[in-house]
This record gives structure tokens, sequence and C-alpha cells, in this order.
């Protein structure tokens, strides 16, 4: 049984994620920089001045209370990072003995 489920899983994952879904992938990606005029090349430097060229300016307009472009990053970051690590160490911690808890990521400090 596990092994037709194994080759099933084989066969599916080299229709789904061989060369068509690339090809797929890649061509609706060529044909929306298309249709929209390449939009990212052409306002790289509205996104760059709108972002980086902010991070660190409070704009006049926000008053107080206001979150910074700065702040907003950190948070986004903060968030992302925090996630992945958290969710995959919680079932292998909750399943585990403590013989086994080497197996677990450490930080780059330990």
């Amino acid at each position: 049984m596990l092994e037709t489920i194994s080759s099933i899983n084989s066969t599916v994952n080299g229709i789904v994620w061989g060369l068509p879904a690339t090809a797929l992938i890649f061509g609706v990606g060529l044909y929306l920089s298309i249709r929209t005029g390449f939009l990212q090349f052409r306002k790289f430097g509205t996104v760059w001045q709108n972002t980086i060229g902010k991070l660190f300016h409070r704009s006049a307009e926000a008053g107080h209370g206001a979150v910074t472009p700065f702040q907003a990053v950190c948070t986004a970051l903060a968030a992302t990072g925090g996630t992945g690590p958290n969710t995959a160490n919680t079932p292998k911690m909750a399943n585990s003995t403590p013989k086994n808890f080497h197996f677990l990521p450490r930080p780059f400090w330990i």
C-alpha cells in the first residue's frame, strides 16, 4: 500500500513540478510583464524611492502613533522569519523525548 502511494506521488510530482509547470510559470510571468508594459522595470526608481528611500524618514503627514516604513519592514521581517521555525519545531518538541532533542536546529551562537 505504501509503495503504491509513493509511486503515485512520484508520478504526480513529476507532472506537476516538471518542465510543463516551469514553462507555465515562466510563460505567465512573461505574459503579465508584456501586458503591463514591463511595469517592474519602468517604475523601479519610483519603487526604490518609496521603499528604501523613505525607510528611515518619518513623513511630514505622519502624526503621533503612525507607523514608519522602517517599523513596517521590521514587523514584516519579524513575522516572516519567526513563523517558520516555530511551526516546524513545535511538533518535534511535542512528540520527542529528551534523548532526541539534538535533532532540533540550534541558534548560531550555540
